[in-house]
């Protein structure tokens, strides 16, 4: 279902990737493992779905699995960005959390940061500078 988006079950695929959050939550290291596999379309995904409790805890439950596996969102870091600027304002220790994973993922891509940088939108990169202090 996450591979073949039919935009029809929208709904459906925000649950999908709730659940999955939720299994990060509770099995990080497990769920980590397999993270990368889905990470694109999860974070595509959540970055439209409401702000709620659900959100928030499939959103902590993403944490622990790139916490576990940090390769996971290595080829989608505009959409993780995209992602983690969705949720406005982060809970502070949350907050604490998304900083460390964007900074590490800038460490990690080192000359290549700019080059992923130009590819977030404009308000993802404005969203970054000012709760994570991530630039280009």
């Amino acid at each position: 279902v996450l591979r073949r988006r039919n935009p029809a079950q929208h709904l459906l695929l925000t649950n999908i990737c709730i659940t999955l959050g939720r299994l990060g939550f509770i099995c990080g290291p497990q769920a980590g493992k397999v993270f990368g596999d889905f990470a694109q379309v999860w974070c595509e995904v959540m970055v439209n779905a409401r702000l709620d409790f659900e959100k928030i805890t499939a959103f902590t439950g993403l944490i622990s699995m790139i916490k576990a596996n940090p390769q996971a969102c290595m080829t989608c870091v505009p959409q993780l960005a995209a992602a983690v600027c969705s949720i406005y304002p982060p809970p502070p220790p949350m907050r604490a959390g998304f900083q460390e994973i964007l900074g590490s993922y800038k460490q990690s891509l080192g000359a290549d940061w700019p080059t992923v940088y130009s590819q977030m939108p404009d308000e993802v990169k404005r969203a970054l500078a000012e709760m994570y202090n991530i630039t280009g």
